[in-house]
């Protein structure tokens, strides 16, 4: 099983995720996270093709792990290039987001897995700037509206308000995910 955490800078991804593994009661799993080193590029699309190498690397290790039976927990998956890459790609080049994505999304067919569930937290541009700082928030709200497109187009999304308390949220995650958790 591959879960996926997402949600723009600020969201509270990284320390849901922090703090689920501390409840999870199988040790059967395996927690990773995107991108898996640091890239440097200054053309988003460039940076998108540069995410897109280190997923195919990545997802071969989601996909052993998973073939050992382990639960695979993912801060960040293909959904970010989308969202995050998708939004700088379709300014820069004065291009249709929808037609990006869509471009995104058929590069990475012959190689992604398609999670069981993406948790997306969702949390205004203006709080995931004062949670994280530095952040440009038109650009994050961008983002933000691309990933609740994201979530309205595939049932594997579950939208998790990110202003929640956080133990609010583990409790959420795991009655979502079931009694095996």
């Amino acid at each position: 099983m591959l879960i996926t955490f997402e949600g723009i800078d600020g969201s509270g991804k990284t320390t849901l995720v922090e703090k689920i593994i501390q409840e999870f009661k199988t040790k059967e799993i395996f927690v990773t996270k995107e991108p898996t080193k640091d890239m440097e590029a200054k053309d988003p699309l460039a940076l998108a093709f540069l995410f897109m190498a280190d997923r195919v690397e990545h997802t071969g290790k989601i996909k052993k792990r998973i073939k050992e039976g382990k639960i695979v927990l993912c801060d960040r998956y293909c959904d970010s290039t989308y969202a995050y890459q998708g939004v700088l790609i379709s300014e820069k080049y004065n291009l249709e987001i929808n037609k990006t994505i869509e471009y995104l999304k058929k590069a990475h067919d012959p190689f992604v897995l398609k999670p069981d569930v993406t948790f997306l937290l969702d949390v205004s541009a203006k709080t995931g700037v004062e949670r994280k700082g530095g952040s440009d928030e038109k650009f994050l709200e961008r983002v933000r509206n691309v990933y609740l497109k994201l979530a309205k187009e595939e049932k594997r999304f579950v939208v998790l308000d990110g202003r929640k308390d956080q133990k609010d949220l583990v409790d959420e995650v795991l009655k979502i995910l079931g009694p095996k958790f």
